[in-house]
């Protein structure tokens, strides 16, 4: 009986170290589990901490404070230089809540209000795609948001400003411009008469001439000269003596066609250039011109004019001395008109 309830005791003392043995090995077995676990955690950590310093600026959050420097070398070796040490970072619950209701654009942290510094934060996803459950961010300077919401008003501000001053720009071009013309006429038109100043009929005249040799067109000058400007002024004075010059060129332009000019060549002596026009037809044109003259002057002024047809070698000053040499024909008997 003693006997077997010995072996009954080394049994049970048996299956008891058996036991513990099992409950020593599943014991070893969960700690080399958790063990495992473990480091798998702290090699994804590593993992996260080694992609967020590759995706991280030069300025970047870890560790709750705001680091400068770089950031893949320096933070790892524990070189970090902090940017101000009372630039302390909200807590990462917070600021990637803000972030995200930022809808993923900034974050606005007070102590860098001050430095007009917003932090844009962008996630880090790892490659096996648990990005989603840790989130960490790298920081850069933006500008800030109060800036970015005044973008659209100051480039409203700056194209309404520049449409403004190109539309002065504009008007005092086009008014100088026109100005510039009217200097220009004013050098081109004699003051008192408003026909042509001698040298600007006198270019007209040889660009005509050109035109007319190419063309083979024909082509008359006519020169017009008052027969009494002189007593009129002796007796009515200078400024009657005026109104019959400026007479005399409002008689001949209204006889004259559109292609037709007037110039003043000096005092009561004035020249037609009559382009295309034949001997013939000049003689007519000239005709009426000096009919409505002595018509319509009060004072009983009457024009002679002497008429010249192109010949191949003339240039302005040829062509206008000898209308001339015809116009002093025409003054023999005075309100006359000599032909070619």
């Amino acid at each position: 009986m003693l006997a077997v309830s010995l072996l009954i005791g080394i049994a049970a003392l048996y299956f008891i170290a058996l036991a513990h043995r099992n409950e020593q090995r599943g014991a070893l077995a969960d700690f080399s589990q958790m063990l495992s676990e473990e480091q798998s955690a702290i090699g994804e950590r590593e993992n996260v901490r080694y992609r967020f310093l590759d995706a991280a600026s030069d300025v970047v959050a870890l560790g709750g404070r705001l680091a400068q420097g770089d950031a893949c070398q320096q933070i790892l070796a524990g070189k970090v230089r902090e940017l101000h040490p009372d630039f302390d970072l909200l807590p990462a619950q917070e600021t990637i809540r803000r972030f995200c209701d930022s809808g993923g654009t900034h974050v606005e942290i007070e102590p860098l209000r001050r430095l007009n510094v917003v932090l844009a934060l962008r996630p880090v996803h790892l490659d096996n795609g648990t990005g989603a459950d840790i989130v960490t961010f790298a920081v850069a300077p933006v500008p800030s948001p109060t800036v970015v919401r005044q973008y659209p008003r100051l480039l409203s501000a700056v194209i309404l400003i520049s449409l403004l001053w190109a539309g002065l720009a504009f008007r005092w071009i086009r008014a100088n411009r026109r100005q510039l013309r009217d200097l220009a006429k004013r050098a081109d038109i004699d003051g008192l008469t408003g026909a042509l100043r001698r040298e600007s009929f006198a270019e007209n005249l040889e660009l005509a001439i050109k035109q007319a040799i190419a063309t083979t067109t024909p082509l008359c000058v006519a020169v017009l000269d008052l027969d009494n400007l002189k007593p009129i002024n002796d007796t009515h004075g200078h400024a009657t003596g005026d109104e019959t010059l400026q007479l005399l060129v409002k008689i001949a332009r209204a006889h004259l066609r559109t292609v037709d000019l007037i110039g003043r060549l000096g005092g009561d002596e004035f020249a037609v250039l009559l382009s295309g026009a034949t001997g013939t037809a000049a003689v007519a044109i000239a005709e009426t011109i000096r009919l409505a003259f002595a018509g319509a002057s009060p004072m009983g002024a009457t024009v002679s004019i002497g008429i010249t047809e192109l010949r191949p070698d003339d240039d302005a000053e040829r062509i206008i001395r000898r209308a001339d040499e015809r116009m002093y024909a025409a003054k023999v008997t005075r309100n006359a008109v000599a032909p070619p």
